[in-house]
């Protein structure tokens, strides 16, 4: 699978999600937290295989495509935010709904512009097996990215190719540390 299409599969993968969330009601709290956590999960693991390699990546390759991903990279910073403040709430708190949908719309336009905009031009300016070779890359840094947003970690190498496996390590545990208190309460 090239780059181009493990971001639309993760794109579509998220965008699956939201339209799940958006069908549930006030009741449905229980659904809404199973729903955010792997959103929160789902995008943290893009934002990172996308800071780590993708965009890297196409600067070296297409320098005129650093507006578009000096832009890209301001969007995640805000749904970085967002996804945090989500982490500390319950999905009964008054302002839960209200952050998630910010996410889905933030992410939507994020989506829309990324595939319409630069994707396109990557397409054109990079060959197929250049993309190819970066989508493997992508796929082997999923494992190794953090799982959480860090809002104010680095977005840049060499930063964050240096603290973003340290910070991935550390998510996964926290993450199945979680899992276990989940089942526990259960």
């Amino acid at each position: 699978m090239d780059a181009l299409e493990l971001l639309k599969s993760q794109h579509n993968e998220v965008e699956r999600l939201f339209s799940d969330y958006e069908q549930l009601g006030p009741g449905q709290a229980e659904r809404k937290k199973q729903i955010a956590r792997q959103v929160i999960t789902d995008l943290s693991v893009h934002a990172g295989i996308e800071e780590v390699a993708f965009y890297p990546t196409v600067r070296e390759a297409l320098p005129d495509t650093e507006q578009d991903i000096q832009e890209d990279l301001e969007e995640h910073e805000r749904v970085k935010k967002t996804l945090s403040n989500i982490q500390g709430m319950e999905p009964t708190d008054p302002q839960f709904d209200s952050e998630f949908l910010q996410v889905i719309s933030d992410v939507r336009h994020h989506v829309n512009e990324e595939e319409n905009q630069l994707f396109p031009r990557v397409r054109q300016g990079m060959s197929d097996q250049e993309l190819r070779d970066l989508g493997e890359a992508m796929q082997e840094l999923k494992s190794r990215v953090p799982t959480n947003p860090h809002p104010h970690a680095p977005q840049e190498p060499p930063a964050n190719v240096l603290l973003g496996p340290v910070a991935g390590m550390l998510d996964r545990v926290r993450d199945a540390v979680r899992q276990r208190i989940d089942k526990k309460t259960v």
